[in-house]
């Protein structure tokens, strides 16, 4: 468990140290509100923020090829200061090596699940995503969720513990954490 490890953690109180904020991953539940959070973020820090959606998928939803998906991860973790946000656990370590903040959304399925239908139903544009790319509401985006339950969740839980020492890591689970960690990183930019 996270919050058990010997690793410095910080769940959404006064403690998390703002200055240290320069190389941030932002990963956690499908429709938890990764992409605003790191869009929130890079606004208040004034550091770039990578969607990762929009960087993978190309026209079509075809995934970039993979070396040249890597290659780009590459460049962007050697940059000085970047918000990274997105899952794609296979490529998670790369990000996480050189992330001094790690932001774990560890919302409740159910939450995020209707968040994601109500996003696709709205059919509202995603800045987050390539244009010219559109949600859809079908059955994989239930398998979606039920693979993340079983298999993303946990992986991304034990990823994110074995990069924890010498790291901040803040869970989020609650909306209401959310909205005071962002109040926390406010507070000491002002």
């Amino acid at each position: 468990m996270i919050a058990h490890s010997q690793a410095t953690v910080r769940t959404n109180d006064a403690t998390t140290d703002v200055a240290r904020m320069r190389r941030v991953v932002v990963v956690g539940t499908y429709g938890a509100g990764k992409s605003t959070l790191a869009a929130e973020l890079g606004r208040l820090l004034q550091i770039p923020v990578h969607h990762l959606d929009a960087l993978r998928w190309d026209d079509g939803w075809k995934l970039r090829p993979q070396d040249e998906w890597e290659a780009l991860l590459e460049r962007l973790v050697a940059e000085d200061a970047w918000i990274a946000d997105g899952n794609f656990e296979r490529t998670l370590p790369v990000r996480l090596d050189r992330a001094d903040t790690i932001v774990l959304l560890d919302a409740p399925l159910p939450r995020s699940f209707w968040r994601t239908v109500r996003r696709r139903l709205s059919r509202a544009e995603r800045p987050d995503l390539a244009p010219g790319l559109e949600e859809k509401l079908n059955l994989a985006l239930v398998r979606l969720f039920v693979r993340y339950r079983r298999e993303v969740r946990p992986q991304l839980r034990e990823l994110v513990r074995s990069h924890a020492t010498g790291r901040q890591v803040i869970v989020l689970r609650r909306p209401n954490d959310v909205r005071t960690f962002l109040a926390t990183v406010r507070s000491q930019l002002s």
